[in-house]
């Protein structure tokens, strides 16, 4: 996640939706969430059927109630990035980075946060 510029403190792990569902990783900027995930001991999807695996509909419906475009489940090491597609089932999509959510409102507001927290430091 790091790797792909996702600032450490908008990695949340194991978040609870009011009590309604509970999700391995929430990616949260201010108070939208950006993407969620899901973290399995191993990976095995087939990509041809993907949009029927259980994981990936769970994570699917999950997406749908946080309102998050983007999903993922990962091992660890691996990471298999999805979204709804066309058909209305989870499809494969490349690695989402972090700046194609930022526009420049949200950079500013960025930059703004940071420096206040430097502010408060010093």
């Amino acid at each position: 996640m790091i790797e792909l510029g996702y600032p450490q403190e908008s990695i949340l792990f194991e978040y609870d939706n009011d009590g309604r569902s509970r999700v391995d990783v929430v990616v949260k900027l201010k108070e939208t969430i950006l993407l969620i995930g899901e973290i399995k001991s191993s990976i095995k999807i087939v990509k041809s059927e993907i949009g029927y695996d259980p994981i990936a509909r769970k994570l699917q419906k999950e997406a749908e109630m946080l309102q998050s475009k983007f999903y993922f489940i990962s091992d660890g090491r691996n990471h298999v990035w999805l979204n709804t597609g066309i058909t209305g089932r989870p499809e494969i999509i490349e690695p989402v980075a972090f700046d194609q959510f930022n526009n420049e409102a949200s950079k500013s507001d960025y930059l703004k946060q940071k420096l206040f927290e430097v502010l408060n430091f010093v």
